[in-house]
């Protein structure tokens, strides 16, 4: 057996587990002993205070997560780019059409096979070297702490009670103690209540402004787990009976406004497969090169038949149904955003 406090460093706020009743001496004398064997399976272990046990030790929690071996996969490595700023600056955006000329035409002239998959490769290269260099990765936000001010000076009052009740033991201490706690608790709900009540505000909102992406976001985020997904689409049987006739259907080369009107009517935020720099918002805010650019590599693609690696690739991601099922799976395919 061994013992797995060690194997996570949290600051001394985290790590004590009991408290001298002189209220200044912590020591961590509370451990957690796992077989050896399991240890991978250990996500995170810490002290919490959130739980009042009239009691100098704290609660220990070990966060547990089956962990088994299995064959390493190659994952493919997507950056998620600031789209935002090239939004709303139309600087930022004459710029960015500059780079990205000169930097394709550099590539075109080193590589010199005219293949499809070259022109492709130069082509996706040449905006992903742009977008690192004048846009930038997205940064993860801070989540904003939901507890008030008011919350924070009732737990440190509480904890000054608590500490003055182990030193000097007595009913009018612990009374006090016990008020405070109550006023805590009482703070901690409705604290939660207006974090929920701000944030259904913000997924009405989004829902009224057609933000997919923002209401899903804040969808997880309230639920706290991923929304469960439905077979019913995949199982379901294909019921459209076949055309009586062929649709007089233009059948010659994909047109710049064809193009142009696919690309207006694609929705900003899609996850994009492997060639993760081609996005509806670099297609939408660029001066129509890389429409042109893309046309022709589409009209190329199809009098010939062939195409490029990145057109025949998806990422497969496993998404669990349920929470409380999560090796039953189903999957969601990322493919090219052409």
């Amino acid at each position: 057996m061994r013992s797995i406090q060690t194997r996570f460093p949290h600051p001394k706020s985290r790590s004590w587990t009991r408290l001298h009743p002189n209220g200044k001496s912590e020591a961590r004398i509370d451990h957690i002993l796992i077989n050896g064997k399991w240890l991978n399976s250990i996500r995170n272990v810490r002290a919490y205070n959130i739980v009042e046990l009239n009691s100098d030790h704290r609660i220990v929690s070990a966060k547990l997560s089956v962990s088994l071996r299995a064959p390493k996969q190659n994952k493919s490595k997507r950056i998620k780019f600031d789209w935002n700023k090239l939004k709303t600056n139309s600087v930022l955006q004459a710029q960015f059409n500059i780079e990205l000329q000169n930097r394709y035409e550099i590539l075109r002239n080193v590589n010199t096979d005219h293949g499809i998959q070259t022109k492709y490769d130069n082509f996706i290269t040449s905006i992903q070297d742009t977008t690192v260099k004048l846009i930038g990765k997205t940064t993860r936000k801070k989540r904003k702490n939901w507890a008030s001010t008011t919350t924070i000076d009732l737990l440190e009052k509480r904890n000054s009670a608590k500490s003055k009740f182990k030193q000097q033991p007595s009913r009018e201490n612990k009374k006090h103690w016990h008020i405070l706690k109550n006023q805590l608790d009482e703070s901690y709900n409705n604290d939660k209540i207006n974090f929920l009540e701000d944030k259904l505000e913000q997924l009405k909102q989004a829902m009224v402004s057609n933000h997919l992406r923002t209401t899903w976001s804040l969808t997880d985020e309230i639920s706290e787990k991923r929304t469960s997904y439905s077979t019913s689409k995949i199982k379901r049987k294909c019921a459209i009976p076949p055309a009586p006739e062929d649709l007089p259907i233009n059948q010659g080369s994909i047109t710049i406004n064809e193009m142009e009107q696919a690309i207006k009517q694609s929705k900003d935020g899609k996850s994009s497969g492997i060639d993760y720099s081609i996005t509806p918002e670099v297609l939408k805010y660029d001066d129509r090169w890389i429409m042109n650019q893309l046309c022709n590599i589409c009209n190329e693609i199809y009098n010939n038949q062939q195409t490029p690696k990145q057109f025949n690739t998806n990422i497969i991601i496993p998404i669990p149904k349920k929470a409380t099922k999560r090796l039953q799976r189903t999957t969601e395919a990322l493919v090219s955003c052409q």
